[in-house]
Order: structure tokens, then C-alpha cells, then sequence
């Protein structure tokens, strides 16, 4: 960080701790993959995903260089070291194949885990995703003369808490020196900002070798705007013109919300830039602070709703306190993470949420902003897991806003309509549970669990007395699951697709009896078949089968063949089978277009869980075929060979960068015949299933591998003699000699597509 030391608070110094004492607790361990050719592959892959991840932690610590001191300036060879080394680590980032050209450093405020709520920061590139939580597995990738890296990080994010930044963005420049000079200029004023704001001072900084001052741009509040300020330190055009400029943009933009057409953007400033003429003549900053934009913009998406602009132009007016502020009360309304938050997360959000409607309210006669906070409030508060809701209490006469009690209670004091909202997932989640062992044991449903349930599936009374019904019927009196009563009633079922299918699967799908459940996710797999729209299930069983890639469940290989099924668009000979069959990975085009591309963008962003599911079933399974204890295993073999197909397959249809590395990684351990699942214990009476897992593995490469992976392939057929001295079975045999012939397919494939 140059010449000058920091002084960090006592937050900063628990969060260095608990990274050292991550770092040391595992200096002993001894890989657990350390055999394992498909794991050790995946960990190179993350590895080289590593490169990137290095580069954007040394960005941000480069850039809060600029935001430590505010001397730093001053030392002029350390700048020009600084930027520099930001310069080639820009030309460096650019190589990524998949970049969208722009680096986001955003805070988030929820973090996972134990880290600091004010140090919760990501930094996002592309697909690649980097935060203090998956930094300890980072390191122990890169080794432990790595560790600085979790200091380095955190004393960047240390720095942007400090100055209140919710969001940095950066557009990496090109190499030419204007861009690069632009950006310098970008760095230069907002290091002097805050200073020149606090003191009402113009802002002195260099630009071209010349030296200007720079009065600093107030947006339509008569708020000290960095942003604007930018524009007025790059363009032609002097700061009272900028400023003039913002009244006209403001009031057209008044225009639009008054006329009842709405209005697209979040700020003047992204309104500037969304009216061509002026876009054409200002110059548009290559880095931006504090942009609202990117805290709404999430899961790929490019522009924000009209309805989202209002809503975070009404935060940003009306809330009071620094951006970190802002950011937490629009994740009330409009976060990702609502499947995932625990009670006292939760408590915080809907005590924001509550406090934003009263603000709505006192301030603004405004139904629409109003009616669209609820509405994103609700669809989030219907996400959460229903053992939360149980640790959450609501008392209108409560003194303080949020407390959390010894036992993990939750108690605030909330609006009547997030009360409301509150009252009814509390009261599902007991109904739920009548519903979970209505099939085992007589259960009463009275008024209030009918009126529940209506609410939750959008139906009326007298059908939701149906629907509990229809599900009592899938069941014998003994509590055994009737697939032949399921079938008859999947015509009622699909009326209520948008909730039954979530329901069948998160809450029975454990609680039917072990031998009942084949037959019972047989019978969700015909249900999947037969949506209106199978995205949604899609969705469920992605999100389910990723969510703790550290453990395995029965459910996971079912999950992954209906989502085979959905992905490849329902076929009435695939709707009730044990296995998806090769033969689909034959005829890709068949696939359904719209999931396919959902699902690639999901997998490659998720792409670290898939890796990890992907290695914990792999670990998995060779304990199965060598078991070093006594007792069976929880899955047995032949289901992990049998869940490793199915995914092979999925990544096959979905064609994702993620789904390419996995393959490659999986034909260096099966097409390896000293890899170690063909010496096994129980090899000799799986071999059939790990040589079809081979043949699936290069079919896959097949058809999304690429040019790179015809040298593999080969390999793989110059190991045909080694694979038959080990195999003694003649079905064995046939299909070794098979193997030159699907690599031919697979190289034949590849070469049409290029």
C-alpha cells in the first residue's frame, strides 16, 4: 500500500485472524483428492480460473491505494508504480475468454459466514466471482505462501467501507493512452472527492499533464455527485454546464414519471447517457462510484425494470443514512439470497423493508412504488425455508427494532402488511408440516389451513380441500406411495404446476418411505414431463442439487435426470425410465433452446459448486468400489456411477464452459486404465457401468467439446491395448474394442462443428 501504514479497527484485525487461523488450521491436512485424477484435474481447472481471481484481488487493492491517504497523490513515483502495474494487470484480464469487459467491486452486506457485515464485498468479471468468504479455499488451492491474499483483500474492502462505497465499476480501458489516461483522471478525482465535498472546495487534479480545478457537480438534490462530477472532469464542457444540464435531465425525467409512462433510469446520471445526443457529445466515465444501478442488477440481467428505477430513486432520496444503507434496504426488497438467509438475517430485512413502506407512506402518495415493494417482498419472503419463519416473532409494542434472543428468537416491531405477510408463512410453514404426514398418520385440517393453502396455490377454498385430497389418495393407508393413484391425478396436478411440483419435491421427496422412493421420483419425472412450463422445475432441482455441493443425497441422481428430461423436452419413452439413454446425446438440437441457455449461464456462474458437487461425488464413489470401513455405504456405488452419468450427460446437453472442463477432467480418470476405479475392490462388478460412463464421457466431449480436446481423445484410443489386459469379462472386451470407434464419432463431431 506505498510508504503509508494503516490503522485498521477491531473488525478489520477479527477478520485478518479468522483468515490466519483458517490458513493454519489446514497447513497439515493431507489433500483428500490427492489420487483422484478427475478431482486433481478440476483443481488445476480452478486453478487457471485462479489467474483471474489473483488479478482482481490486486486490482482492488491497487485501487484503494488511490482512496488510503490522502497524500498518496502527492508521492508521485508511487502513483505512477500504482497505476502501471493497474495498467498490465487490465491487458492481463482481457485474455479472459467470456469477459464482458467491465470489473464490478460491489458491497453486498449479507455476508456468508462469519466475516464482517461492513467488509462483505464481491468483486464480479464475467463469470468469475471472488469475496472474503472463497478466499480460504483460494489459498489452499494456490498454496499458503498465498496467505497475504486475505489480508490484501480485506484491507481493500476496509477501504471502500471507509469511504462509503456500495459499488466501483470499472470499464477496462483499451491500450491506447487516451483510455488509459481516462481512467487515471477517473482515479485522480475521486480520490480528492470526499475531501472536496467535506470542505466545499473545488477539486485540483491533472489531467494531460496540465493541471485544473475542478468545481464539484451536484445532482438534482443539490447532493455532491462524484459521477456527475466525473463527466464534467472528461468532457469539454465546464462544471456549470454539467450542472445546468442535470436540472433539464431531472425535469424531463419528472416529465416522464407524471405522464404515467414511467421513467428507465435510476439517475440523472444513467439518464444522460440514455439520451443519444448527449451521450454522443459527453464523455462517459470508464470508472463509476455509487452507481444504484449495480445493486439491482443481478442474475445476468442488462437493464432494470421502470418499476425498479422508481423504487431505488425513492431509497436514494428518502433513506437515511451512508450507501451501505441504501444497498441493504433495496436487498429487503429485491436480493438473491432469500433461500439461503437464517433468522436473524431475515428479522433485519423485513425491519428495513417495514421501515422503507412507512417511508412510502409519510412521504409520497406514490400506490405503484408501493404495490411493487410489496409484490418483491412477498415473491422473496416466499423463498425462505420454513424453519426461519419459526424463529421469528413480530410485537407491535416492541421498544427496539430488531433483537435476537439467547435461543436464536427473533422479535421486531413491523409494518401491518409485512406483519401480515409474516403471519401467513409462519402459519404454511405449520400446515406444511400437516401436509408433509398427512400420509402416514391421520391429520385434521381445519378453516385456517385451507384458507392457507388457497393463498399459497392461488385457488379457491373448495379446492384446496381437492388438492389435500388428491395428495391423501397417492397414499396406501400404511403410509406406502401409490404411483398408479400419482399418474392418474398428474392432470389435476399440472393446474397447480407453478407450487406443486416445489412442494412434491423439497417436502416428500425425503419423507415417503426408502422403498418407495424410486417409484415416487419415477412419478415426478412423468409430472416434469408434462408442465406448461418446465423451467420452473428446471430451476428447483438446479438450485437443490447445488446447494450444498459438499454432501450428497439419494435425490441427487433423480434431480439431475429430470433435469435431463426437461432440458431435452419431453418424449414419452423418456418419462418413465431409470436411466436417461445415450442416444438423446446423438440428436442435441432436440433440446429445449430457452432452458438450454438459462442453464448454461447458471452452471458457468455456479461454476465452483458444480466443481465441488462434482468432486464430492467422484471421492464418493471411489470409497464405494475400495470401502475402507465395515458397513454399507449411505449410496451405493452404483448409484454414484449411475448419478455420474446423469450429470455427464446434463453438461453434455447444456453445452456451458463448465460442463467442457468437466468432461476433460473426467476422460483423464476413466480414459486412464490405471486409474484407480479399475483397480478397485469392487471394480470388477461395476465395470460394465464405468465403461459406459467412458463411452458417455466421450460422446459428451463430442458434441461441445472443441479442436483442443481431439489431441485427449486420442490419448484416451492409444490406451485401448492397456484397457484389454485389464478386463477378462468378453462383454468387457467388446466394448474396450468399441472405444477407437466412439472416439472416431466423438473427433468426427468435433471437426463438423468447426
Amino acid at each position: 500500500m506505498g510508504k503509508t501504514e494503516m490503522i485498521l479497527d477491531e473488525a478489520a484485525k477479527k477478520l485478518f485472524n479468522e483468515f490466519d487461523g483458517l490458513d493454519k488450521s489446514d497447513k497439515n491436512i493431507a489433500p483428500v483428492y490427492a489420487f483422484d485424477r478427475l478431482s486433481k484435474s478440476l483443481t488445476e481447472e480452478q486453478k487457471k480460473q485462479d489467474i483471474w481471481r489473483l488479478l482482481l484481488i490486486d486490482t482492488a487493492h491497487l485501487i484503494s491505494s488511490y482512496f488510503l491517504d490522502v497524500n498518496f497523490l502527492n508521492d508521485t513515483e508511487t502513483e505512477n508504480k500504482t497505476f502501471k502495474q493497474l495498467a498490465s494487470i487490465f491487458s492481463k484480464l482481457k485474455e479472459m475468454d467470456g469477459n464482458d469487459g467491465t470489473i464490478l467491486i460491489r458491497y453486498r452486506g449479507s455476508p456468508r459466514g462469519d466475516i464482517p457485515e461492513k467488509f462483505d464485498y464481491e468483486i464480479l468479471y464475467g463469470n468469475i466471482h471472488i469475496d472474503t468468504g472463497s478466499v480460504p479455499a483460494l489459498i489452499r488451492r494456490q498454496g499458503f505462501r498465498m496467505s497475504h491474499l486475505a489480508e490484501k483483500m480485506a484491507r481493500a474492502f476496509s477501504i471502500f467501507a471507509n469511504y462509503s462505497f456500495s459499488n466501483i465499476q470499472i470499464k477496462l480501458p483499451q491500450k491506447n493512452s487516451k483510455e488509459l489516461k481516462q481512467l487515471r483522471t477517473c482515479l485522480h478525482i475521486l480520490s480528492n472527492f470526499r475531501k472536496a465535498r467535506q470542505t466545499n472546495s473545488p477539486i485540483v487534479f491533472s489531467y494531460n499533464g496540465k493541471q485544473f480545478t475542478l468545481p464539484v457537480v451536484k445532482d438534482e438534490k443539490k447532493r455532491p455527485d462524484p459521477n456527475l462530477t466525473l463527466i464534467a472532469g472528461l468532457s469539454s464542457f465546464k462544471s456549470e454546464t454539467i450542472q445546468n444540464l442535470v436540472d433539464k435531465v431531472d425535469s424531463w425525467m419528472q416529465q416522464k414519471n407524471n405522464s404515467g409512462s414511467g421513467c428507465k433510469y435510476s439517475s440523472v446520471y444513467d439518464a444522460i447517457f440514455g439520451i443519444k445526443i448527449l451521450n454522443r457529445q459527453l464523455v462517459k466515465p470508464n470508472m463509476e462510484v455509487n452507481n444504484v444501478k449495480w445493486v439491482l442488477l443481478k442474475n445476468g440481467k442488462k437493464e432494470i425494470t421502470k418499476k425498479k428505477a422508481a423504487v431505488s430513486r425513492f431509497v436514494v432520496d428518502h433513506v437515511k443514512g451512508s450507501s451501505h444503507k441504501v444497498v441493504k434496504v433495496l436487498n429487503s426488497v429485491y436480493g438473491d439470497d432469500f433461500k439461503i438467509i437464517n433468522s436473524a438475517r431475515l428479522g433485519s430485512r423485513l425491519q428495513l423493508s417495514s421501515d422503507l413502506l412507512t417511508d412510502i407512506e409519510n412521504k409520497r402518495d406514490d400506490l405503484d412504488i408501493e404495490s411493487e415493494v410489496l409484490s418483491n417482498i412477498e415473491t422473496r419472503l416466499d423463498k425462505v425455508r420454513d424453519e426461519v419463519y419459526d424463529k421469528i416473532t413480530i410485537n407491535k409494542n416492541h421498544s427496539e427494532p430488531v433483537t435476537v434472543s439467547r435461543d436464536g428468537t427473533v422479535t421486531l416491531k413491523a409494518h401491518d402488511k409485512i406483519d401480515h405477510m409474516v403471519t401467513f408463512y409462519k402459519g404454511r410453514s405449520i400446515t406444511r408440516q400437516k401436509m408433509k404426514v398427512m400420509a402416514f398418520q391421520p391429520i385434521h385440517f381445519d378453516k385456517s389451513d385451507y384458507s392457507i393453502i388457497a393463498k399459497d396455490f392461488n385457488i379457491s377454498i373448495v379446492k384446496a380441500k381437492d388438492l389435500v385430497g388428491i395428495l391423501k389418495n397417492c397414499f396406501h393407508r400404511n403410509g406406502r406411495f401409490s404411483k398408479s393413484a400419482f399418474l392418474n391425478y398428474i392432470p389435476q396436478f399440472v393446474k397447480y404446476e407453478k407450487k406443486i411440483f416445489e412442494f412434491l419435491w423439497h417436502h416428500l421427496k425425503d419423507s415417503v418411505f426408502k422403498e418407495d422412493r424410486i417409484p415416487f421420483l419415477n412419478s415426478l419425472q412423468i409430472l416434469a414431463a408434462k408442465m406448461k412450463q418446465p423451467k420452473r422445475a428446471f430451476k428447483i432441482l438446479l438450485a437443490d442439487f447445488c446447494e450444498n455441493p459438499s454432501k450428497l443425497y439419494f435425490s441427487d441422481n433423480k434431480a439431475i435426470m429430470l433435469a435431463n428430461l426437461v432440458v431435452h423436452g419431453y418424449d414419452k419413452e423418456l418419462a418413465d425410465i431409470e436411466i436417461t439413454p445415450e442416444d438423446i446425446l446423438l440428436n442435441p438440437n432436440a433440446s429445449n433452446s430457452g432452458i438450454v441457455g438459462y442453464a448454461s449461464w447458471r452452471i458457468d456462474k455456479d461454476q465452483d459448486k458444480i466443481f465441488e458437487k462434482t468432486k464430492t461425488i467422484h471421492s464418493n464413489l471411489r470409497e464405494a468400489l475400495e470401502p475402507k470401513k465395515k458397513g454399507p455405504l449411505e449410496i451405493s456405488a452404483r448409484h454414484l456411477l449411475a448419478l455420474e452419468r446423469e450429470l455427464y450427460i446434463f453438461l453434455s446437453l447444456t453445452e456451458c464452459v463448465t460442463g467442457k472442463i468437466l468432461l476433460r477432467s473426467a476422460v483423464t480418470e476413466y480414459g486412464n486404465p490405471k486409474a484407480e476405479i479399475y483397480s478397485s475392490m469392487k471394480t470388477p462388478i461395476h465395470l460394465s457401468a464405468i465403461l459406459q460412463n467412458l463411452r458417455v464421457i466421450i460422446r459428451g466431449i463430442g458434441c461441445i467439446g472443441g479442436i483442443d480436446d481431439i489431441h485427449g481423445l486420442h490419448e484416451v484410443k492409444k490406451n485401448k491395448n492397456k484397457f484389454m489386459d485389464i478386463v477378462i469379462a468378453r462383454q468387457h472386451k467388446n466394448h474396450v474394442k468399441m472405444i477407437g470407434e466412439w472416439i472416431d464419432e466423438a473427433v468426427d463431431s468435433i471437426r463438423s462443428r468447426v
